[in-house]
């Protein structure tokens, strides 16, 4: 005679919540908020949307955001050699003042001038470097023709 046949059991580990907390969502609703009350006063076309941590959005063809779970907002841009990369100057600028809303136009020229960017004639060549400024740390470089731009709030 055959012996009974054995019964197979199997586990199945617990699915991961899908649930964002809301402090996320409270970070995330900060920074989209900020950002797009910049973009209403300077840039109304790039402005963001997003309800959780991590964002990532472009904001324009040549123009991706992140916005992480630690605060750190980083810019990756393609400039195409037209006039559409106005809107990385922009973005950037966006980006000093979404960091630092004491900077006034003329302080945000000057820190990314001294991040190597001529906002009446940027060169790929010149930008570059690490500031902080206002507890704010930024760093900028260029790899492969990408421009990536690293804001740290203070705090973060």
């Amino acid at each position: 005679a055959a012996p009974p046949p054995t019964m197979a059991t199997t586990t199945t580990s617990p699915q991961p919540s899908t649930t964002v907390s809301p402090e996320n969502q409270a970070m995330a609703a900060a920074c989209v908020s900020s950002w797009n009350e910049l973009a209403r006063e300077y840039a109304y076309h790039l402005a963001i949307a997003g309800d959780s941590l991590p964002l990532s959005t472009a904001p324009a063809a040549t123009v991706h955001l992140t916005y992480d779970e630690d605060g750190v907002l980083v810019l990756s841009m393609a400039p195409k050699g037209t006039g559409t990369d106005r809107d990385i100057l922009v973005a950037m600028g966006l980006a000093v003042a979404w960091a630092d809303p004491s900077l006034g136009p003329d302080g945000r020229r000057d820190l990314l001038s001294t991040l190597g960017v001529d906002v009446d004639a940027p060169d790929l060549a010149d930008m570059g470097g690490e500031l902080a400024r206002n507890g704010v740390q930024y760093s900028l470089e260029v790899l492969d023709g990408i421009i990536r731009m690293r804001v740290v709030p203070s705090g973060a």
